[in-house]
């Protein structure tokens, strides 16, 4: 399924109008409707974005009316600010069925994060999101490989695809990397020291392939498993220990890289509560919704900050 956005507005704020698609092989697709009230402002911005994380799209062409309505950009355009996330399920707006979340990867926390900050900020941010449900950010040793555990993402990663052991084209020179990983690494007790140092591999190859354009690695805590013995009134839990040896690898490697990337460990799950999940793991849109408004404040202290 693909959403397509249309903006009235070139920067990225202002009202957006939102559609969806279930498209099929060869199929056409009306995106722009010539006669809807967001078309009588122009230009506008259209933004096409694959929300079923488990699908593959290929845009072969693009028709208009005419050439006249085809603008070029203003010129100067204000340059975008890049970012990546790069998360398991929860990142990608995964439901269990019990709740909708209609626009899929749209309505997770990165996407909303990112609307806050066009919106409050007026900045453009353009944003690229990889995003596996189940997958780990460790690598498995050779006896979980014998018993069919998959790459992590510290591997999985540079490739095309969970499906694909075929290098990944890392084009999208981000300024920005969040990192949302680690909840699953917890349910399968995978201990400290292994994610640390499973981070620290991760981070440095990260450095290594953006070097041109990145300036900030921001890594995001676990968010909480409401379905680990928590009580069903409780407010909260405590924090995911397996993050006890983050800080100390994060600030070894901000000795390392000096000014060239700065490094950010965040919790924005503390305003999480098991209210806010479908499930005790995966947030509901209001969950969400509480993710991104908590990421948009650490993520706005950043975009400020003069840059290393």
């Amino acid at each position: 399924m693909i959403a397509c956005s249309i903006g009235a507005s070139l920067s990225g704020g202002g009202e957006e109008n939102i559609t969806t698609h279930e498209c099929g092989p060869s199929q056409e697709v009306i995106l722009v409707d010539g006669d809807s009230p967001i078309t009588q402002v122009l230009p506008v911005k259209v933004t096409i974005t694959l929300i079923d994380w488990a699908s593959v799209f290929e845009l072969e062409s693009i028709m208009a009316d005419s050439e006249d309505s085809v603008r070029p950009l203003p010129d100067p355009v204000p340059p975008a600010i890049r970012v990546l996330a790069i998360g398991d399920s929860i990142t990608a707006g995964y439901s269990d069925g019990s709740q909708p979340i209609s626009l899929g990867c749209l309505d997770a926390f990165p996407h909303v994060a990112r609307n806050l900050i066009r919106g409050k900020a007026g900045a453009d941010v353009e944003l690229e999101l990889v995003a596996y449900p189940g997958i780990l950010l460790t690598s498995p040793t050779s006896e979980e490989a014998e018993e069919g555990a998959g790459l992590g993402m510290v591997d999985r990663f540079f490739h095309m695809s969970p499906w694909s052991d075929e290098p990944a084209v890392l084009d999208e020179q981000p300024s920005i990397i969040l990192i949302a990983l680690g909840t699953n690494d917890d349910a399968q007790d995978i201990s400290p020291e292994r994610f640390a140092s499973a981070m620290q591999a991760f981070i440095q190859r990260l450095r290594d392939t953006y070097r041109a354009s990145l300036k900030h690695i921001c890594v995001l805590h676990p968010f909480p498993d409401f379905t680990e013995g928590s009580e069903p009134d409780s407010e909260s839990i405590e924090g995911v220990p397996i993050t006890q040896g983050l800080a100390s690898v994060l600030a070894s490697l901000n000795s390392e890289f000096e000014e060239s990337v700065a490094l950010h460990e965040w919790d924005i799950g503390k305003g999480l509560t098991k209210q806010y999940t479908m499930d005790g793991v995966h947030p509901t849109v209001e969950g969400h919704r509480v993710l991104g408004d908590a990421l948009a404040q650490k993520m706005a202290a950043v975009l400020v900050r003069p840059q290393p």
